[in-house]
Order: C-alpha cells, then structure tokens, then sequence
C-alpha cells in the first residue's frame, strides 16, 4: 500500500501541476481503499503531500478497484 499510495499522490501532484495549479490549490479529496486497515498507513504519507491545511477528505473501503490496485484517490483543486 506505501508504494502505490506514493505513486497515486505523485501522480496526482504531476496532473494538478500541469494544470497550472498546486497541492495547496486541493480542497477536497476522495480517498478508496481496498481495506480499511490500510487508513493509518495512507494518512501518514497522505499528509506527507499536504504538510500544512490538508484538503477535506472523505474516505471509503470499498470491494475492489480496477486492475487490482489498493488505492484510488480523486481530488478537486480550484485558485
């Protein structure tokens, strides 16, 4: 889950960034996971990405995500 966690959050910041924006821009997240036990482990590299006034964030545990990844996060980021 660390790795795919920091792939997703890395990714993410590459798209915002490209879009003329910053993590600082983000206000909201949706966070799936595949098992809720993973919470603590992405909420600490979570927080690693926004150091400072992280955006809301819901999250959820789901059945399954695409390709059989652990992880999928959405994000809205407005100036």
């Amino acid at each position: 889950i660390e790795e795919q966690t920091r792939k997703t959050l890395s990714n993410l910041r590459t798209i915002i960034q490209k879009s003329g924006y910053t993590m600082e821009n983000v206000v909201r997240c949706t966070v799936l996971m595949s098992d809720i036990s993973f919470y603590a482990t992405i909420n600490q590299i979570y927080m690693e990405f926004f150091p400072a006034d992280p955006p809301a964030r819901m999250a959820f545990a789901v059945k399954d995500l695409p390709l059989g990844a652990l992880i999928e996060i959405d994000a809205i980021a407005v100036k």
